[in-house]
């Protein structure tokens, strides 16, 4: 019978672990900031915004129109002249 609990108190011991030494999670809140034309030729900078880690990530682009998808942002590229995504990755 011991062995039987012991043996039990184990499995739920290596099964909480695992429960609770997630790292990475898989969603996160983004803000999403633009500073506009912050050269000559009209760059704009994304910034990204991790609320639940504070980390922030930046992006230059040459883009206008942006609008949020989900985790991306959905901007047209002027110099490619086509529609592109940024994230925040």
């Amino acid at each position: 019978m011991r062995i039987r609990l012991l043996f039990l108190a184990c499995v739920l011991f290596l099964w909480s672990d695992d429960v609770l030494a997630q790292e990475d999670v898989p969603f996160h809140t983004w803000e999403v900031y633009i500073e506009r034309d912050i050269d000559i030729a009209g760059t704009d900078r994304l910034h990204f915004v991790d609320l639940l880690l504070g980390d922030v990530s930046t992006l230059d682009v040459n883009g206008e129109r942006y609008t949020p998808i989900n985790d991306t942002i959905l901007f047209f590229d002027r110099t490619n002249r086509a529609v592109m995504t940024a994230y925040p990755d």
